[in-house]
């Protein structure tokens, strides 16, 4: 059995204001090693985890599909799997390699993990989005766009979050609901930063004017990237101010 692989320890949620965080035991250095060495064996750690994962989430996540559920693994994957630093080029050899990623590389390193979980990469939409200025800063999240009518599922593998909302409700300020805001595995390293972002979610700290990129899968967003400067975006403003010492 595949779960054979990993050490068993307690799968636990626990309330870490503002968000609930739930932990996976099989998501250990010792795991994220063997799956930098060998994508694939996220096969085998999704397997064992799973179950888990499907225990601790409360009603409303448990209810979405496999692919969601699947996503989120990946999510906690790709946030434990190398440290918050400098980045890399963005293919998955590269980020494999790396000893840190920065915000852009985690995205896509969510998207390769959760392609390997789900069979293939045509059949994991991720929609990419970009913010910069406000209260949010510079950062990066995935949205995963619902097969129905309801809320999307949003990833942030920076800080191991994931999200029930949509993109109009994030970027208009409505405020996402408690306990729609979860944190999978989280590493120490960025628990203020997560906790300052969580809060955004929960309060509607963002603003249609934070907006710096959206991009519709992540082949478009390495083949249409282009010139930052030339986004015809809102925040897009705040890089030109920046470049040019305003």
């Amino acid at each position: 059995m595949a779960s054979s692989i990993f050490k068993r320890r307690r799968a636990q949620a626990v309330l870490a204001e503002p968000y609930l965080r739930l932990d996976l035991p099989q998501i250990t250095p010792a795991a994220c090693a063997r799956i930098a060495a060998a994508p694939d064996a996220v096969r085998d750690l999704a397997e064992a985890a799973l179950p888990d994962l499907r225990r601790l989430l409360r009603p409303q996540w448990r209810e979405r599909g496999l692919g969601d559920h699947l996503c989120i693994i990946a999510t906690a994957v790709a946030h434990n799997l190398k440290p918050y630093g400098p980045g890399t080029l963005p293919d998955l050899a590269s980020m494999l390699r790396a000893d840190t990623l920065d915000c852009s590389n985690y995205g896509l390193l969510t998207h390769h993990l959760a392609a390997r979980l789900i069979g293939t990469s045509d059949g994991v939409r991720m929609i990419f989005i970009g913010w910069d200025g406000g209260a949010v800063g510079s950062h990066q999240m995935v949205i995963v766009p619902s097969q129905g009518a309801g809320r999307d599922l949003v990833l942030d593998p920076v800080f191991g979050l994931a999200v029930l909302a949509s993109f109009d409700q994030i970027a208009s300020g409505a405020a996402v609901p408690a306990g729609d805001v979860i944190a999978v595995t989280p590493t120490a390293q960025l628990k203020d930063g997560r906790a300052h972002f969580a809060r955004l979610l929960l309060e509607g700290g963002f603003r249609p004017s934070n907006l710096l990129y959206f991009f519709d899968g992540a082949d478009h967003l390495l083949k249409r990237y282009g010139n930052p400067y030339d986004w015809p975006t809102p925040a897009a403003v705040i890089l030109r101010s920046r470049r040019d010492g305003g």
